[in-house]
C-alpha cells in the first residue's frame, strides 16, 4: 500500500487496524481490511470541531466497547525535540498511575478500561497517540477530557518540583527497563542500525535532566493543537 506505517492488532473480540501517513489511499487501506472480512466505515461521525479527521471503522464482531485513538506526526529520531517529547508524553500517558490520562478518566471519572499515550520515533518522522477503550456510550465525554487535558499542557509550565519528579520517574523507568536483557539487547541494535552509533542510557539520562518546562510547553503546543490531530474510532 506505500504506507509509512501499518499495524494491525487482534484481540479476542476486536480487530484494530491504525495506519500512518494515509495520503489519497485511504480506500486503499478499506479495501485490503474488507478483503480480510474487517468492514470498515470511513464516514464522518459526530458534529462541531469533535468531528474534525476522525474515521470510524468495526467488524462483524459483537463488541460492547469502542476503542479510541487520537493522535499526530510526532519527531524523527534526530530531531531536538524528541526527549522533550517523551518525557511528556511519560507525564501525560506513561506506565505510572500518576498520569495525566489515568488520573483524569479512570481513577475520578471510572470511564475507561485501559487509557494510555505513547510515542515512537523513526529515522526521518515520529508518531505520537491517545489510546483509550471504553464503553460506546462514554465515547465522547473521553475524547472531550483528553482533549481538555491536552489544551491544558498547552498552557501549563510546570514548577520545578513538578518537573523534577516527572524527570526522576522516567530516569527510573529507563533504568528498570534496562534490567530485561533482551530488550535492551534489542534496543542497542536499534539505535546502532539506524543512528551507527551504541546507545549511551547515561546520555540519555542526561538529555532528560536538561529538559525544560518550557521545553514540554513548546511541544505541547506544537504537536496538541486540536486542529491537528486526527482520530480514529473502532466499535
Amino acid at each position: 500500500l506505500g504506507l509509512g506505517q501499518l499495524r494491525v492488532v487482534a484481540g479476542l473480540h476486536s480487530v484494530v487496524a491504525t495506519a500512518l501517513g494515509l495520503g489519497t489511499q485511504v480506500g486503499s487501506v478499506a479495501k485490503h481490511l474488507s478483503q480480510r472480512n474487517i468492514c470498515v466505515d470511513l464516514d464522518s461521525t459526530g458534529t462541531g470541531d469533535l468531528a474534525q479527521n476522525v474515521t470510524t471503522a468495526g467488524s462483524d464482531v459483537t463488541d460492547n466497547g469502542a476503542h479510541v485513538l487520537i493522535g499526530n506526526r510526532g519527531y524523527s529520531a534526530s530531531h531536538p525535540k524528541r526527549t522533550a517529547l517523551f518525557l511528556l508524553n511519560n507525564i501525560l500517558g506513561g506506565p505510572g498511575m500518576n498520569s495525566l490520562l489515568n488520573v483524569s478518566l479512570r481513577e475520578k471519572n471510572g470511564l475507561v478500561y485501559m487509557v494510555e499515550s505513547s510515542a515512537f520515533s523513526y529515522t526521518d518522522s515520529g508518531v505520537w497517540s491517545v489510546y483509550f477503550g471504553c464503553e460506546e456510550g462514554h465515547v465522547d465525554r473521553c475524547r472531550k477530557l483528553v482533549l481538555k487535558l491536552l489544551n491544558q499542557l498547552k498552557e501549563k509550565r510546570f514548577s520545578p518540583m513538578q518537573l523534577q519528579a516527572a524527570q526522576k520517574q522516567l530516569i527510573g523507568q529507563i533504568l528498570i527497563a534496562g534490567d530485561n536483557f533482551e530488550s535492551y539487547a534489542l534496543a542497542l541494535g536499534k539505535t546502532y542500525a539506524h543512528q551507527g552509533k551504541h546507545r549511551d542510557v547515561n546520555q540519555i539520562i542526561s538529555n532528560i535532566r536538561e529538559v525544560t518546562a518550557d521545553d514540554l510547553r513548546d511541544v505541547a503546543q506544537d504537536l496538541f493543537d486540536e486542529a491537528s490531530l486526527t482520530t480514529l474510532i473502532y466499535k
